[in-house]
């Protein structure tokens, strides 16, 4: 339900506390509404209303009722205290009001996956040229990090979306412009190089729920939060749920790099700050001026 405004009211003329939860809609007002006390007003006082007692709360779901404007904004006692008089049935007791059920997390917009335009990969194309920029980023290493593998030619690898561009796609991407999904696809924060084969074969089209590199999960699942907050993307939940318990597990998200032969050391680079997943009150980061949909 999606929430216009919410009232507690008190008056001791008529001994109730009201509380309500509403919409406006095409059929008036609806919504929740809670009374707790005893009514003494004539007003209230009508053959189809049921009496309640002192100290009971009784909650009352509405639809439009006449008399009453079709308005946003705050509901005046006395609209209320005919909401009473119309709605009030004498349900039973409860503990207070149903609050709007949340559909973010962390700045993320939680819903299924749904296709709202066809998926072609012709526009998700990107230049040849951004694996020598992921490269760049990686401080000329030519790396990948789902396995921790160093390779000897940028040859031997391709170039990882890391949330996949059909994933994204069914994920908000459907209706942006053709020109944000050309940025979405060459965006260096979705960008890494993996082997053909896991790339191609393991991980594929795959989302965090449905697969999970051997190496660098931790840094894997705090990326695809970004991008997907970067692109106000969606997550389903599944995903979520499983995100959720990847990061419980995490003291970092950055990425690491394994030991080799010339690389003695783990090494941190690209680093998310932890920070960078905590709740965001204000709903999903906006886009880049130039990626705006």
């Amino acid at each position: 339900m999606a929430v216009a405004g919410r009232l507690r009211l008190s008056a001791s003329a008529s001994d109730f506390t009201t509380s309500a939860i509403w919409r406006d809609g095409p059929g008036g007002l609806a919504g929740w509404l809670a009374m707790q006390g005893t009514a003494r007003r004539a007003a209230l006082r009508r053959p189809w209303v049921r009496p309640f007692g002192m100290d009971r709360l009784h909650v009352v779901r509405f639809g439009a009722v006449a008399g009453l404007p079709t308005r946003r904004g705050p509901l005046l006692f006395r609209e209320a205290g005919l909401l009473a008089a119309f709605l009030l049935m004498g349900c039973g007791a409860s503990t207070g009001l149903p609050e709007p059920k949340s559909n973010l997390w962390r700045g993320l917009a939680v819903a299924p996956e749904a296709r709202c335009a066809p998926y072609s990969q012709d526009d998700y194309r990107y230049p040849a040229s951004v694996e020598a920029e992921i490269i760049a980023a990686m401080g000329g290493r030519i790396y990948g990090p789902y396995t921790g593998r160093y390779f000897g030619s940028p040859a031997e690898t391709d170039i990882e979306h890391i949330v996949a561009v059909s994933e994204a796609h069914d994920s908000g991407m459907c209706a942006r412009s053709a020109e944000d999904r050309r940025a979405f696809a060459r965006d260096l924060l979705n960008l890494t190089l993996a082997a053909p084969d896991v790339n191609r074969h393991d991980k594929a089209a795959k989302d965090v729920a449905e697969w999970l590199p051997p190496y660098n999960r931790c840094w894997y699942v705090g990326r695809t939060l970004e991008v997907r907050r970067k692109w106000r993307l969606t997550i389903d939940r599944r995903e979520l749920d499983e995100a959720i318990r990847v990061l419980d597990d995490c003291p970092s998200t950055a990425l690491l790099f394994a030991a080799s032969a010339s690389h003695h050391e783990f090494a941190l680079l690209l680093q998310i700050p932890r920070n960078a997943l905590a709740p965001h009150e204000n709903g999903p980061s906006s886009l880049p001026a130039d990626t705006a949909a």
